[in-house]
């Protein structure tokens, strides 16, 4: 079974090639390799049993499980963002 935390940072690193459909913008973006997002992405396929991604050389689709997962993940990651506004705010001094 896959270590959770490795599996959160691999959704999160899927969602960022759903939002651009790229490979190379997501890499980019996140200031990783392409190579290592690539495999990442790979891993996170076979560990869920599912194909996330239909890649061909010029381009990459979601497929309809993988537009399951990404509408799940905005989720989370909207959440995350709040709880992170909400409890990193500075707290006024008294």
């Amino acid at each position: 079974m896959m270590k959770d935390h490795k599996k959160l940072e691999r959704l999160m690193l899927f969602s960022e090639v759903a939002e651009h459909l790229s490979f190379t913008l997501a890499a980019e973006k996140l200031n990783i390799s392409r190579g290592h997002l690539s495999s990442q992405i790979r891993r996170l396929e076979q560990d869920m049993e599912m194909v996330l991604l239909i890649r061909s050389t010029r381009s990459v689709r979601l497929t309809p499980e993988g537009e399951r997962v990404v509408t799940g993940m905005n989720k989370i990651r909207h959440d995350l963002l709040e709880f992170c506004l909400l409890y990193t705010s500075p707290s006024p001094r008294d």
